[in-house]
């Protein structure tokens, strides 16, 4: 037996009896994490901050106590979340449509979370509280611009910089959606190029961002989309075609996520990134409050096939290299 395998074999064995854990989690040491989601319609129309709170409460135990937030803005880049001051009208636990913040968790908590983006980071203190997990989700076209349009992509690099440094300060960690595109494509672009486009942009982002001393994570839901995409072709069948579970992803318009499936897909990639656990375990809840959009009919094989891609892309991000996670051992090696 070679001294990798003896070693690999005593950490197994040292996590059974309890002295290593293969499940350690960030932030595990000081209690359950708070999320705040920055993004635009995506982020609003998918609910990503419900479905990851409700993953979140189901599985991990240290951190049923979580609370997340959102703030969006539709139709708008990170740029317009870095001029986000002021503080919103919507009221924690308002059904609302189009721009809102929404918490979700404690009372008490949730005064914290009604500010702009700066001022999320900056009273935070003072409510005895701090952002551990901000994830940021931009204008679903400006990442993949880096070579057609250099200065759009800049703007929205620099405003990711800023938010990135605004996250640093106050220790917490950032993560990056790498969003879909629309099913038939955009901006004159087919579903495949438009996404290779936008996972170049993502990683463009990650990679600028990232330091020796602080990664800076992304969640690949994008390239989620693209897998349910590629079987459905392998399998000689159009994704685009009516009934298909990639067409189900979506809303009507093609382009946001559907709330009930397309949201589940990203609340459980941002889940599995963020945390290694295996998303085979992780039961769908429909969170079923926006008011606006209507829950469809969800099955069972449905759920199942979204879980093997999540499954199936995050472990070839991960053992190609190609993206960074928050964690070591996949799903594959231990039980969580």
């Amino acid at each position: 037996m070679s001294v990798s395998s003896w070693l690999f074999n005593l950490l197994q064995l040292l996590s059974i009896i309890g002295f290593v854990s293969s499940c350690d989690l960030p932030f595990e040491d000081g209690g359950p994490p708070d999320f705040l989601f920055l993004g635009s319609s995506f982020t609003e129309v998918g609910d990503f901050d419900e479905h990851v709170a409700s993953m979140v409460r189901e599985r991990v135990s240290q951190w049923r106590d979580v609370t997340t937030a959102r703030n969006t803005f539709l139709g708008a880049g990170l740029e317009r979340q870095v001029q986000a001051n002021s503080v919103s009208n919507i009221m924690p636990g308002e059904q609302a449509c189009g721009l809102r913040e929404k918490a979700v968790g404690l009372r008490e908590k949730a005064v914290a979370l009604l500010r702009g983006t700066f001022r999320a980071f900056t009273n935070t203190r003072d409510h005895g509280m701090e952002w551990k997990w901000v994830v940021l989700q931009g204008n679903s076209a400006y990442p993949a611009c880096y070579d057609e349009d250099p200065p759009r992509f800049q703007r929205s690099l620099d405003a990711a910089r800023t938010l990135n440094d605004q996250i640093e300060e106050h220790q917490g960690q950032t993560m990056f959606v790498m969003t879909w595109t629309k099913g038939f494509g955009d901006k004159g672009v087919n579903f495949p190029e438009m996404t290779s486009r936008l996972r170049e942009g993502y990683k463009r982002f990650v990679a600028t961002l990232t330091t020796p001393e602080r990664p800076v994570y992304l969640a690949p839901v994008g390239l989620v989309f693209e897998t349910i995409y590629d079987d459905l072709q392998a399998a000689g069948k159009d994704p685009t075609a009516d009934g298909t579970i990639f067409k189900a992803l979506y809303n009507d318009d093609f382009y946001h996520c559907s709330p009930d499936l397309g949201g589940f897909t990203a609340g459980l990639t941002i889940f599995t990134a963020m945390t290694g656990f295996n998303p085979f375990e992780v039961p769908f809840n429909p969170t079923n409050t926006n008011d606006c959009e209507g829950i469809d009919g969800v099955t069972e094989e449905q759920l199942d096939i979204i879980r093997d891609a999540v499954s199936r892309t995050i472990l070839a991000t991960f053992e190609s290299g190609e993206i960074t996670y928050p964690w070591t051992i996949p799903w594959t090696d231990h039980t969580c």
